[in-house]
């Protein structure tokens, strides 16, 4: 079952705020490092989805001239 996007937004503002309570008690140092990892994190899966959305252009536009196949085996219909 597939949850709405109202109950999907409540859900990860509920958890948002779990977080930050659970921060609040804890070292500054501590939380800047969780940060950095995070923002790492997202930045790194944000440039894989980009490279992954290119290579699917890629590959379509190869198959629209008549190219079949991974981009390095281009193998001519």
């Amino acid at each position: 079952m597939t949850k709405s996007p109202v109950l999907l937004r409540r859900h990860r503002r509920r958890r948002l705020l779990a977080l930050i309570r659970a921060l609040e008690a804890t070292n500054v140092t501590v939380v800047a490092e969780l940060l950095v990892v995070t923002l790492t994190l997202l930045f790194s899966h944000r440039t894989k989805a980009a490279r992954h959305k290119y290579c699917q252009r890629n590959q379509r536009s190869l198959v629209r001239i008549g190219f079949v196949g991974s981009a390095e085996k281009a193998i001519r219909v």
